[in-house]
Formats: C-alpha cells, sequence, structure tokens
C-alpha cells in the first residue's frame, strides 16, 4: 500500500531540491523516495551495535603542523637517494616535499610533452579549432 507523504518547505529550498532531482534526471518525488531510502538504512546502521561500538573516532585531524598531513611511505631507496642528490637536499623528507611539490606545481616542460606523443589521441586540433565539432569525430 501506498502512502502520500507532504512536507511544507519555502520556495529557496525547494526549487534547490528540485534542481537536485534534475541534475540527476529524476522527478522531485523519485529522488526524495532514494534520498529518504539513503536517510533511512543510515540511521539503521548507526542503531546497529557492531557499528556503534566499533566506530572510529571520526572528526578533524589533528596533527601538530595545522596544513600538513602525515603520512608513510615506502619508497624505493635508491630513487630517494639519487632525488637527494641531484638536487643537493639535506633530508629523506626534503627529496619527497621537492618532488611533491615539483610534481604538483610545475609545468610540464616540453621534453615531458613530446614523450607523451602518441599517447592515444588520434584527434586533430586544426579541425577542432575550425569551430565544427562533428568534423574532429
Amino acid at each position: 500500500m501506498s502512502m502520500r507523504l507532504q512536507v511544507v518547505m519555502g520556495e529557496g529550498e525547494y526549487g534547490e531540491i528540485r534542481a537536485a532531482a534534475e541534475r540527476r534526471r529524476m522527478n522531485v518525488s523519485e529522488w526524495v523516495r532514494i534520498v529518504l531510502r539513503d536517510a533511512r538504512e543510515r540511521d539503521a546502521r548507526a542503531k546497529a551495535p557492531a557499528v556503534r561500538e566499533g566506530r572510529p573516532p571520526y572528526g578533524e585531524a589533528r596533527t601538530p603542523f595545522p596544513g600538513r598531513v602525515r603520512i608513510e611511505l615506502d619508497v624505493k631507496e635508491d630513487l630517494l637517494e639519487a632525488v637527494r642528490e641531484r638536487y643537493h637536499l639535506s633530508s629523506p623528507r626534503a627529496a619527497v616535499e621537492y618532488a611533491l611539490a615539483r610534481a604538483a606545481v610545475r609545468p610540464m616542460s616540453k621534453d615531458e610533452a613530446l614523450a607523451m606523443q602518441g599517447a592515444g589521441w588520434e584527434g586533430n586540433l586544426d579541425t577542432l579549432r575550425s569551430g565544427d565539432p562533428g568534423a574532429a569525430w
């Protein structure tokens, strides 16, 4: 037997819910049913004794250095030493930080870009730039 649920809310909140449903190509009632079902399942899992008792302490990670993350790495020693020697770095930590910063921030060099040549893309940039997207495919 189906039941009807009526919910009173402001226009703004309803608009947000409607937009969320449209993004998933659903109508509002379908989206609300899914969200309510998920909430019910989360609530049931939270009440389960095994989950409640063994729950890890979620929350903010507390480190002595704000904005930093503590991780454990398993890195080949020869690679680490090669980075330290090449860039004259004093410690393994400095080598890892340097390598991460270089990989995250530094733009690709010409040699690296050329090494990617033939990486699997078979398009034509001139055709893409012509403005006819159908011709590129």
